[in-house]
Parts: C-alpha cells; sequence; structure tokens
C-alpha cells in the first residue's frame, strides 16, 4: 500500500491504481522491468515481438510470474501471443477478494485494548472499498 496517500486520480504506480472515483485498488506488479531470471531468453524474445518498450513487456511478464496464479490467456490482449501481454493493466478481481479475506482476519487478529487506530486500519482499508481516507485519519496505519 507504499504510495496510497500520494497517488493521484486516474494513475497508477507500483501495486496500486487510484481510479477516477477515488477508489484505490491493486494490480499485480513488480518494480522491476528486465527479463526474468529463470526465463531470460524466453522473454527477451517475448518483448521482441511486439512494437511495445522492452521494460513494459518484461514489467508485465514480471507481474504474471508474482501473481501466484500462474501464466494464462487472462493477462493477454489476444489469448495466443504472449507478447500481447498486459498484466499492470488489469484489475484482477480475485485479487480483490484475496486481499479482503485477508485484511478481516488481521483486524480481528489486532484488537487490542486501547490499539484503536492499528486494530481499526484494516478494517477501515476493507470497509471503505480502499478510497482515500478522511482527512484527519492515518493513511494507512497498519503497514
Amino acid at each position: 500500500m507504499v504510495g496510497e496517500c500520494t497517488l493521484e486520480v486516474g494513475t497508477a504506480a507500483a501495486h496500486l491504481v487510484r481510479l477516477q472515483d477515488g477508489s484505490l485498488l491493486n494490480r499485480d506488479a513488480d518494480a522491476a522491468d528486465g527479463p526474468r531470471e529463470e526465463a531470460y531468453r524466453e522473454d527477451v524474445l517475448t518483448a521482441a515481438a511486439v512494437s511495445r518498450p522492452a521494460a513494459e513487456v518484461g514489467r508485465d511478464l514480471r507481474a504474471a510470474a508474482e501473481s501466484g496464479r500462474g501464466f494464462s490467456s487472462r493477462w493477454c490482449a489476444d489469448p495466443l501471443r504472449l507478447a500481447s501481454i498486459q498484466t499492470t493493466k488489469l484489475l484482477p478481481i480475485d485479487l480483490k477478494s484475496l486481499l479482503r479475506s485477508m485484511e478481516s482476519p488481521i483486524h480481528t487478529a489486532r484488537l487490542q485494548p486501547g490499539d484503536n487506530v492499528s486494530a481499526d486500519a484494516p478494517q477501515r482499508s476493507a470497509a471503505s472499498n480502499r478510497t482515500r481516507p478522511a482527512p484527519g485519519r492515518p493513511c494507512n496505519g497498519w503497514r
């Protein structure tokens, strides 16, 4: 959630996307943009097969690999061409569901007498569908 407080509407950074309505959603992403070490040759050839910048293709390939949900046509604009991969442009509902299912137990586990800020942060995030916090509230008190 790093950067959630400063992310402008209609922009994306790292794992976050701020929609036009102000909602903050997560996406699969990877900070590196080069070929994956374990698939270097394949990634270089995939990036060479399209006119997009190789760094963009590399970032999408790495994000798909890091997603833990495996490679499939879900990441591609053209399901028959891996070179059309666009992982970082997608906001998968299953990622949102996974994160939501993790936030509630974290909230419950962090409930401690007198610790309202840290206990409330994940619940606020989950309940608000990741919208920008109200003025005066901690941006993300559970980092």
